[in-house]
């Protein structure tokens, strides 16, 4: 997993401070590399503001977000990236991940759990 160059530039900034935060996991079905100073998803899909958050261990962030079947249906999962803001293609990306394509039929449902640790 790589950490782009903004989400780490915002989580040094963001101790003791009000910017905008970690919000939303947006999936979607492009080629390419992780890069660290790529902004956005390939070819975003679908984006899901997190269903929870767990900041109860120090040094450590664990954000989900679920997505259901309906949402799910005919879409090759290869990448998905989180972002600052639950709408679609926008806000900044933190944080990305690209893999080998995960066919979903319609009759899968997806939580991605992301789980940063900074010492």
């Amino acid at each position: 997993m790589v950490m782009s160059d903004f989400g780490k530039q915002q989580i040094a900034i963001r101790i003791g401070s009000n910017i905008a935060t970690p919000a939303a996991i947006a999936i979607g079905n492009g080629s390419g590399t992780e890069l660290a100073a790529r902004v956005a998803l390939i070819a975003e899909q679908d984006r899901s503001a997190f269903s929870s958050t767990d900041f109860d261990t120090a040094n450590r962030a664990i954000f989900t977000s679920s997505f259901n079947s309906v949402e799910m249906s005919g879409i090759q999962l290869t990448e998905f990236g989180i972002f600052n803001t639950a709408s679609a293609t926008t806000g900044s990306l933190w944080q990305l991940e690209a893999f080998d394509a995960i066919t979903f039929d319609g009759t899968n449902e997806l939580e991605i759990e992301a789980q940063w640790e900074v010492y």
